[in-house]
């Protein structure tokens, strides 16, 4: 496998985080209230569109990718987020990626609800 983990001065062999493996949702905790985030086992946290509605089989949230390019989160590929696969993101960069979602879907709903109600 072409990830590799530095433990103890060894060298290991990436183990892929199991953790979120045949979890289809999770409820988290946005400003005391609680939003669900849909999880696609193969594309992670499902996001809601900027009106709030549903997404769209494409709408998951990726981490940014962390290297320096011309545009922010943008490594010149056309690619936005890291460069791998769901199951192979490590244990805190799912549960942060979830976080992301959950607060972007929370905003997207709000701003949506907010404009329901109208001035």
């Amino acid at each position: 496998m072409a990830h590799m983990t530095l433990t103890d001065g060894k060298i290991k062999e990436f183990s892929r985080c199991t953790t979120y493996d045949g979890i289809t949702s999770m409820k988290v905790d946005v400003n005391g209230i609680t939003e669900e985030v849909e999880i696609d086992p193969e594309l992670g946290p499902r996001l809601v569109k900027v009106d709030g509605s549903a997404g769209g089989p494409h709408d998951v949230n990726r981490l940014p990718i962390a290297t320096p390019a011309p545009v922010i989160g943008m490594d010149g590929s056309g690619h936005v987020g890291l460069k791998k696969p769901w199951k192979m993101y490590t244990s805190t960069e799912m549960k942060v990626c979830i976080m992301q979602a959950a607060r972007i879907n929370r905003a997207r709903k709000a701003r949506f609800e907010n404009a329901l109600q109208g001035p």
